[in-house]
């Protein structure tokens, strides 16, 4: 029998930067499912950012907490 994959939840810190330095620190706690990625998670949740060119987002930390 295959494994199933399963969901993982995990604690990830996101830098946010303007111009390439970091002016604010964002953390979320995540379900990723299977068919995704932490970055694909986070990037949704930051979808306001995309507007202006001047931000944008980095993974400073990606923890794994469990699977579920």
């Amino acid at each position: 029998m295959a494994e199933e994959k399963k969901k993982q939840f995990r604690k990830v810190v996101v830098n946010i930067l303007v111009n390439g330095n970091v002016v604010g620190t964002e953390h979320y706690r995540i379900i990723v499912p299977p068919d995704s990625t932490t970055e694909k998670e986070i990037e949704w949740r930051l979808d306001y950012l995309k507007d202006d060119p001047e931000y944008s987002w980095k993974i400073e930390s990606d923890e794994l907490k469990k699977e579920v």
